[in-house]
């Protein structure tokens, strides 16, 4: 898992179809500087909307092919501690039942807590 670092069109494209926001909190119009700009502050914790809780979004990738995303909320509101939780994943249909959400599943749950979550 790694932080986002350039475009990635098609995973965006791919899970949009399935009403899946693979880019959280990117608008239509925002430059790609911008996001990642504003990714960091989420992850910060910084400037964020009242809905918002800080966290890291991250990307997977296998041999260079991104495979799909998780989100680690270091905190919770009352929303999330409804649904959602500390960990959000998806992963592309493509890659799908090979263990992917599983491994990320499993090594979130052991890193979250060291990155400060409550």
């Amino acid at each position: 898992m790694r932080q986002l670092d350039r475009p990635h069109n098609r995973p965006c494209a791919t899970l949009a179809k399935e009403n899946f926001s693979f880019a959280h909190g990117w608008r239509p119009g925002m430059t790609w500087p911008e996001y990642l700009a504003m990714l960091e502050r989420t992850r910060r914790g910084v400037d964020l909307p009242a809905d918002r809780v800080r966290a890291t979004f991250l990307v997977a990738d296998v041999k260079g092919v991104i495979v799909g995303r998780a989100s680690i909320r270091h905190t919770l509101n009352d929303q999330l501690r409804h649904l959602g939780g500390h960990i959000g994943y998806a992963v592309l249909p493509e890659h799908r039942r090979r263990g992917y959400g599983k491994a990320w599943e499993l090594h979130q749950t052991g890193t979250t807590p060291q990155a400060g979550s409550s």
